[in-house]
C-alpha cells in the first residue's frame, strides 16, 4: 500500500512538472516509487531501533 502511494505521488507531482506520462516513465516512476517506500520503511525500523 505504501509503495502505492508513492508512486501515486510521484506520477502526481511528474504530471504538474513535465506534462503526459508514457510508458518508459511510468516504468521509472515504478522503480522509483518502489526505492522511497524501501528507504522510508528501512528509516522507521532503524529509528525504532
Amino acid at each position: 500500500m505504501e509503495v502505492l502511494g508513492w508512486w501515486a505521488g510521484l506520477t502526481v507531482l511528474w504530471i504538474m512538472l513535465i506534462g503526459p506520462v508514457d510508458e518508459l516513465e511510468a516504468g521509472v516512476g515504478t522503480v522509483a516509487a518502489l526505492a522511497g517506500a524501501g528507504a522510508a520503511r528501512g528509516a522507521r525500523r532503524a529509528a525504532r531501533g
